[in-house]
């Protein structure tokens, strides 16, 4: 069935996970002008009727809306718009709205863009997302590639409590990110490389960090 919104609304690129209930979750944008819809449905969930939805209020288009959950299935949601970046999180009743506390995290002014599946959360619930340069249609006015790797230990509705390392000066796009039973981050991405014997072309990697992965050299 179509997952239903909170108003008529077009949308795109569906996030879904399923906690250890056997619940629903899953996170939606709308196709342009900005918000986005969590939408929670039970272990019996047979159809739309069944799922309740909540609306995020953002400025500007999501391009890209991406959910996770913690271990003891509390949601956690990140939105990447195209000139700011938003994190929401709950931790019971959400499908109410004024359950959740959605923050806009970073206003990167349209310079960085955030692809792929690049949220993910560690045992302790604490999150972590991969960023990137924004790709300039057609290559015009492209700014230098670079790669940042986010990561928040507390407050995470504060933006000051997040932590963005430079960790790459290509382009990562595309990114899975997963952590280890170790809490080490591991990735999944699609590298642009700009300069070496590899200059122009763009190839799948993997890469994992066991140390310092506030740098380049600890990935």
């Amino acid at each position: 069935f179509f997952l239903p919104m909170g108003e008529p609304d077009n949308t795109s690129a569906p996030s879904v996970e399923v906690d250890s209930q056997g619940g629903l979750h899953a996170i939606y944008p709308a196709y342009g002008g900005g918000n986005a819809y969590y939408g929670y449905c039970g272990a019996d969930c047979k159809g739309p009727e069944d799922v309740k939805v909540v609306t995020f209020e953002t400025d500007g288009t999501v391009a890209n809306a991406m959910l996770a959950l913690t271990r003891d299935g509390k949601p956690r949601v990140l939105l990447s718009a195209f000139q700011r970046v938003y994190y929401a999180s709950c931790d019971a009743d959400c499908t109410n709205r004024a359950s959740w506390s959605l923050s806009m995290i970073l206003d990167h002014q349209s310079d960085r863009e955030v692809s792929g599946e690049a949220l993910a959360l560690d045992s302790a619930g604490r999150p972590g997302f991969l960023m990137h340069t924004y790709r300039a249609y057609l290559g015009i006015g492209q700014k230098p590639p670079k790669t940042w790797y986010a990561t928040c230990d507390a407050s995470c509705d504060n933006p000051a409590s997040w932590t963005s390392s430079e960790i790459a000066q290509e382009i990562w796009e595309g990114t899975t990110l997963r952590f280890d039973s170790n809490d080490h981050p591991r990735i999944a991405t699609v590298v642009n490389f700009n300069e070496g014997d590899q200059a122009g072309q763009k190839l799948s990697a993997y890469l994992e960090c066991t140390g310092d992965c506030t740098t380049s050299t600890g990935w």
